[in-house]
């Protein structure tokens, strides 16, 4: 999410072992002798059968070599995901997936829609429908025999990606096939099945419904172009539309967002109309094709959310997880369809000035009319363009809402090397691919096939430079340029090198390595050991997990929230935040910013309170402090600043308050002042675990992961000498063998009155071990032992100290 270590892939090894690439790459120059031309088909495949036949048997197998090789490309992360001390799951998003499995199989075939344990403690919607999980779970449910242990399920949850990236080359070979010939169609199948943007959504590990998300979407592209592309004799005029509308109802049961794919097509639509002759017959196709499909998909996403969602789910009108604002966004695209071929069969002949009055009847009335009486509508409409232009301060500062180059965070060269390793180079030419092959297009009849090629992959070339979150959809109509570019290269060089017998195989061979090369690198750095700091936290968490509450009103784990996924699957405690962000509401975020700016232990016990806090997992908060200022009230601290730098990459500079901030006295000073002995101590806070692996920041060198727990505190209450100095010391031991000194000071009043708060109980206190406290004023010294019901019932204990 925010600035992780790209992850993705499979053993290069699974690769190198299959040895088959270079026999595809042969098998692809083959190319049928009658073909004139790479743009269009010549004929038109209008079904499945028409669509194979493009390349017969031998494309079939063709397809089932591809589909080997993909799926051995998609097992690059097998040795770090499968480990000696069990799977290690990639991208924190794939905990909550998981954890959500569970309880399906668990319960089967009961769904969870909402969870108590996030936001906690007034829990909240889960923002994801279920259909991904759902299906995941079924699996698992019957892998198992109805009772699956806790690994099988996850068995079947890593290789879930797997399967569905495997399952989406059938998909988009068929969906080549109906825009460009089958020798480009070959190699931009093979081009998706190894290209690293895919398999990082698709690896073994990543499990992730963004995988599902290009699924549907080609799903969707194909039953929009087979719609009205088919001729009704044979059967598609009932066929196509319900291909598309099913396509709709599962987008948006995996994916809130998948108003985007509807867009694509309803765009594409727009375009059309307005661009294309009147004398066009694709225009009342593409519009009887939005109406027919819309209506089939409104009309499950109605049944389903009746028959499987809670009650009352079809009338709310939120964005997160399936609602009735979906099912109102796929009407009103069913509404744009039929008024336009209501318009366009009264009145073909019409000039452009009207065809933009009847795009804004057809699309600004109806939206205008759903925003005006249905309650709520406006606002889903408002959080989806917030998402979509980083439009809070949530999506401002998460990666993968940056923009592909420039973001500021890295230098641009680094930037440059991670796209390469992503797409290679034709990301880069792909502005003049875009152009090259709309001048070969229009030498030719202009075909609406190519128009929609080139909207396509115009729209998510420019999406995924704003957002990193639409690289995975880049991905389909790249890999057809790529097989275009690759085609035409090689096309145009075997005419001066002649038609040999082995020129053919040996050109393909070479374009194609010239332009798949660069992938390689991805593989390498898939290759590389696992970060030390994942397995850490597994170990710190799994350590948490058989750790009892406290105290029935404080169960919560309080933590960057990054975490909080994990938190929620391995250590089974509920939290405050996590990475589903402002989909909680703003208000999780804000206490969580609160205790990360507290300035006194007083702020931070208000909110840890309300939130029934007990544990803190702790990590360095320099990156939490910084994020935090964005849901601070205005006259919060903001002792951390970060200036993006161009062409450097980023600065991170602090200010003297961050040292004093209640979080940075815990992970840096174990409770203690910056300044040790200048002070009194927090004594609400009890370290009491530490991971195995340090980290050096600014000179201090920490364990990565600590865990807090929120104690009453034993209140000690010492009569001594007016004025006198109080000190109580002991010596910590934690379970990686660092040896604390502990103590806190305070000053007696006039009347030789002193009080301290003290958090530990001698002997274990968790996993680590405290000694007896010596208490100290003046030359009087004694010392004392508390046990835990002192320390954690809060105590009061009186002291003579004269």
């Amino acid at each position: 999410m925010r600035n992780l270590k790209l992850l993705f892939g499979v053993p290069g090894r699974a690769i190198r072992k299959s040895g088959h690439i270079s026999l595809i790459l042969y098998a692809m120059s083959f190319d049928q002798a009658s073909l004139t031309n790479s743009i269009s088909h010549g004929k038109v495949c209008d079904s499945v059968s028409g669509s194979l036949r493009a390349g017969s048997c031998r494309g079939l197998l063709f397809l089932g070599a591809v589909m080997i090789v993909g799926t051995a490309a998609r097992f690059v992360t097998w040795s770090n995901v499968f480990s000696a001390e069990g799977i290690r799951f990639i991208g924190n998003d794939a905990y909550y997936h998981l954890l959500r499995i569970q309880r399906i199989v668990a319960g089967y075939p009961h769904v969870p829609w909402r969870d108590s344990g996030m936001n906690y403690p007034a829990g909240a919607e889960i923002p994801w429908p279920p259909l991904y999980d759902f299906s995941i779970a079924t699996t698992a449910w019957l892998f198992g025999g109805g009772a699956p242990s806790a690994l099988e399920v996850e068995q079947v949850a890593v290789l879930a990606p797997v399967l569905i990236g495997v399952l989406t080359l059938p998909l988009f070979w068929w969906v080549s096939h109906q825009l460009v010939e089958g020798p480009v169609a070959r190699r931009a199948t093979f081009v998706l099945a190894v290209l690293p943007a895919h398999i990082l959504f698709s690896c073994v590990g990543r499990t992730d419904q963004h995988v599902a998300e290009l699924f549907f979407l080609l799903w969707m592209v194909l039953g929009f172009i087979l719609s009205w592309r088919a001729p009704p004799r044979r059967g598609y005029s009932i066929f196509a539309p319900t291909f598309l509308g099913v396509g709709i109802a599962g987008a948006f049961w995996s994916w809130p967002g998948s108003a985007l794919h509807l867009l694509l097509l309803l765009g594409f639509s727009a375009l059309w109309y307005l661009l294309s002759p009147p004398s066009n017959g694709a225009v009342k196709r593409i519009f009887r094709s939005l109406l027919s499909g819309s209506l089939v998909g409104a009309v499950l996403l109605i049944l389903s959310l009746l028959l499987f969602a809670p009650s009352g789910t079809l009338s709310e009108m939120r964005l997160e997880s399936l609602t009735g604002f979906h099912v109102v966004l796929v009407l009103l695209v069913a509404t744009f369809g039929a008024t336009l071929l209501f318009l366009h069969s009264r009145g073909p002949e019409v000039g452009n000035r009207t065809k933009l009055l009847h795009l804004v009847l057809a699309g600004a009335l109806p939206l205008g009319l759903a925003v005006l009486v249905l309650p709520g509508f406006s606002e889903a409409i408002a959080n989806g363009l917030i998402a979509l232009g980083r439009g809070n301060d949530w999506y401002r500062n998460i990666q993968e809402f940056d923009p592909l180059f420039f973001a500021g965070w890295v230098s641009p060269l680094d930037e440059f090397r991670t796209a390469m390793q992503w797409f290679g180079p034709t990301l880069f030419l792909f502005p003049f691919v875009l152009y090259v092959f709309y001048q070969q297009a229009n030498r030719k009849e202009w075909r609406v096939e190519t128009g929609f090629l080139l909207f396509w992959g115009a729209v998510f070339f420019l999406l995924a430079l704003g957002r990193q979150r639409f690289i995975l959809y880049l991905c389909a109509p790249l890999s057809i340029f790529t097989g275009w570019l690759w085609f035409e290269l090689e096309k145009r060089f075997r005419r001066r090198l002649g038609e040999g017998r082995f020129s053919r195989p040996l050109v393909s061979i070479a374009f194609g390595v010239l332009l798949l090369f660069p992938f390689f690198g991805g593989y390498l750095e898939a290759l590389e050991p696992a970060d030390p700091a994942e397995e850490d936290l597994v170990q710190t968490l799994s350590w948490l997990e058989g750790r009892p509450d406290l105290h029935p009103k404080r169960k919560a784990v309080f933590a960057d929230w990054s975490y909080g996924h994990q938190i929620a699957y391995i250590a089974h405690k509920p939290v405050l935040v996590n990475p589903f962000g402002t989909a909680l509401g703003e208000f999780a975020m804000r206490d969580s910013a609160a205790f990360f700016l507290a300035p006194s232990p007083e702020a931070a016990a208000e909110v840890l309170k309300r939130r029934e806090i007990g544990f803190l997992l702790l990590d360095n908060p320099i990156t939490e402090a910084y994020y935090a200022a964005a849901f601070a009230p205005p006259e919060a601290l903001r002792p951390v600043q970060v200036r993006r730098k161009y062409p450097y990459g980023h600065e991170v500079s602090t200010d003297p308050e961050f040292w004093e901030l209640v979080v940075s006295r815990l992970y840096f000073f174990d409770g203690l002042q910056m300044e040790k002995g200048n002070g009194e101590a927090l004594g609400n806070y009890r370290l009491v675990y530490e991971s195995e692996s340090s980290e050096t920041w600014r000179g201090l060198t920490r364990q990565r992961y600590k865990i807090f727990e929120v104690v009453d505190g034993a209140s000690v209450q010492i009569s001594t000498r007016s004025m006198a100095r109080v000190v109580a010391e002991l010596v910590l031991r934690t379970n990686r063998g660092r040896i604390v000194k502990w103590e806190s000071r305070t000053e007696a009043d006039a009347e030789g009155r002193a009080t301290l708060v003290l958090p530990y109980a001698t002997g274990l206190n968790g996993a680590v071990l405290a000694s007896r406290y010596r208490m100290s004023s003046g030359s009087n010294t004694i010392e004392i032992a508390l046990d835990r019901e002192q320390v954690e019932g809060g105590s009061v204990l009186k002291l003579r100290l004269e």
